[in-house]
């Protein structure tokens, strides 16, 4: 898990030092018309769902040597590196300019912080640092973290919020992915048995986004996506596809819920992390991203596997 925290801490000072230094290119040397990325992704709004994911799950490390600094009754823990890894990151998707991204994991970490104060085993014993100490190094990282923020320009992000609360369903953005919902409901309605197979949305939506001339503009307008997954899925994948993912979904939250997931920590945070990644599948297409998909799905299999070895 930390290698995989570790590799998106990387993608992410990328994308960061990309976003100063960009000459219009993916990674500087690639060439995508229309491309708005941010590090190695060509879609900000994958990239700031994959870098989320493992914020959240450097949270949860976090919160884990913490616990094991204290049933050591260690002096230290490396906790505060995986915070600082974690604000990294959220840095990263604020440059990123995704507003589902920004304001999702801005939401989750505040859970994810709530969960690492008051969730532990009964094991933990207390801790031997001092509270002032604690409290000092907390209040420090985050005044360094505000300050960085402060003095950064975010205003690519920022406008974007803005125009969101000033225009609300007129702005072009968001008014387009309405559009789009409703006619990707007819098509569900029409497909949701047999589904039309993987991968056909961007071949068969045209004949329903010719139903709303600003949606198909003559077909200047190519859309590849629904920008709801959890609308996609069930498109392209009918009843028995569906069944299966849900089939898969199911047992792992009865693995979860049964070993007692809640009760740890690390387990719980990375089951907010998935969780974090299903809501802003209801305004994006995150799991259309292989490496969102994969690391999701891997995010909740390690999450099963911790508490086995908890457990065992």
């Amino acid at each position: 898990l930390w290698v995989l925290v570790g590799n998106a801490v990387a993608l992410t000072l990328v994308g960061i030092v990309h976003r100063f230094t960009s000459n219009g290119k993916v990674f500087w040397m690639l060439e995508i018309p229309g491309a708005i990325g941010f590090s190695s992704f060509i879609y900000h709004n994958h990239g700031a769902a994959y870098v989320a994911l493992f914020a959240m799950a450097a949270v949860g490390l976090a919160a884990w040597v913490r616990l094991e600094s204290l049933r050591r009754m260690a002096r230290s823990s490396p906790a505060m590196v995986w915070g600082v890894m974690a604000l990294i990151m959220l840095v990263g998707v604020a440059y990123s300019t995704s507003r589902a991204g920004a304001g999702l994991l801005v939401g989750f970490l505040g859970l994810a912080a709530l969960v690492s104060l008051f969730v532990r085993p009964s094991s933990a014993g207390p801790s031997t640092t001092p509270r002032a100490v604690g409290v000092s190094l907390a209040v420090i990282v985050v005044g360094c973290m505000a300050f960085i923020i402060a003095k950064s320009d975010l205003t690519g992000l920022t406008s974007k919020f803005e125009r969101l609360f000033e225009q609300g369903s007129k702005e072009e953005s968001y008014g387009l992915r309405i559009m789009a919902r409703e006619r990707a409901f007819e098509m569900l309605e029409d497909n949701w048995v047999r589904g039309t197979g993987t991968g056909s949305f961007r071949f068969l939506f045209p004949t329903y986004a010719k139903r709303t001339p600003e949606l198909y503009r003559e077909g200047r307008v190519y859309w590849e996506h629904a920008h709801i997954d959890w609308l996609q899925f069930p498109i392209e994948q009918g009843i028995a596809g569906c069944a299966i993912i849900a089939a898969a979904l199911g047992w792992c939250l009865f693995r979860w819920w049964k070993t007692g997931g809640w009760r740890h920590p690390l387990p719980l945070i990375l089951f907010l992390a998935c969780v974090q990644t299903m809501v802003h599948a209801l305004i994006d297409f995150p799991f259309q991203n292989a490496a969102i998909f994969i690391a999701w799905w891997t995010l909740l299999i390690i999450a099963l596997r911790w508490l086995e070895f908890e457990e065992a």
